[in-house]
């Protein structure tokens, strides 16, 4: 399987704070459904390789938008059937209804340069088990016990798929999309070399979503920035 193909399932359970916390579990899903209605709305980045790069604006469903380069092709989920670059599918693509309560893919797209690559993956999951409130308030202990829980689960995801993790930087919280979000920075191996990924676990009142940003290890300068404006770019709505 591709490195760009492969997207780990990882069950992260147990996290709770001395009161009345619940569990914090996160969920991603293996097989799921793209659902993106696409709207073209030129802007511009200045990336690490030497020239401008236009973006084209997508609309996704559950209130999600983002900006991503326009010769990106659009996957329609684990299979990797491609829609066709961004640009190409721009006003192509039919609405796919997202079933209420189920956990969805909403977005999966790389880069069309074979080496090195990038990538974006967007998941929603629905009623998130802590508020944003809680999330603001995970101290430096809650923090490291969620690093410890995703590192352990996410050895195991990878080991079964012949992969290994390299190394975890400690977890910490930022804001995308307006909301607080657990970040995770991590390396593990691939098919060509070691895979630089950010982890975003995102939570809103009424959805808890997955950012999954990920580039070649050695090439981190060449995608870093253009993977930065792709995670500034995030609108989450309610």
């Amino acid at each position: 399987m591709p490195d760009w193909l492969f997207t780990p399932i990882l069950i992260l359970c147990g996290i709770t704070t001395e009161g009345s916390m619940h569990a914090l579990c996160s969920r991603l899903a293996g097989a799921a459904v793209t659902a993106i209605t696409l709207c073209f709305s030129p802007c511009f980045a200045q990336t690490g390789v030497s020239a401008d790069i236009l973006f084209v604006k997508i609309e996704l469903a559950r209130h999600i938008a983002a900006q991503l380069p326009k010769d990106w092709t659009v996957l329609s989920g684990a299979q990797g059937r491609a829609h066709g670059t961004i640009a190409d599918a721009v006003g192509g693509i039919s609405i796919v209804p997202v079933p209420a309560g189920q956990t969805v893919k909403l977005l999966h797209a790389v880069s069309n340069v074979q080496n090195p690559y990038a990538a974006v993956i967007v998941n929603s999951m629905p009623q998130a088990p802590v508020t944003p409130e809680q999330v603001r308030r995970f101290d430096r202990s809650l923090l490291r016990d969620y690093g410890t829980s995703f590192e352990s689960r996410m050895r195991d995801s990878l080991k079964t798929s012949g992969r290994a993790l390299l190394s975890m930087e400690e977890p910490h919280i930022e804001r995308v999309g307006g909301w607080p979000a657990i970040a995770i920075s991590y390396v593990r191996t691939g098919e060509q070399g070691a895979i630089y990924v950010q982890h975003f676990d995102i939570y809103t009142p009424d959805q808890e979503l997955l950012l999954i940003l990920s580039c070649r290890d050695t090439a981190r300068g060449v995608w870093l920035p253009l993977l930065d404006r792709i995670r500034n770019s995030i609108v989450v709505g309610e």
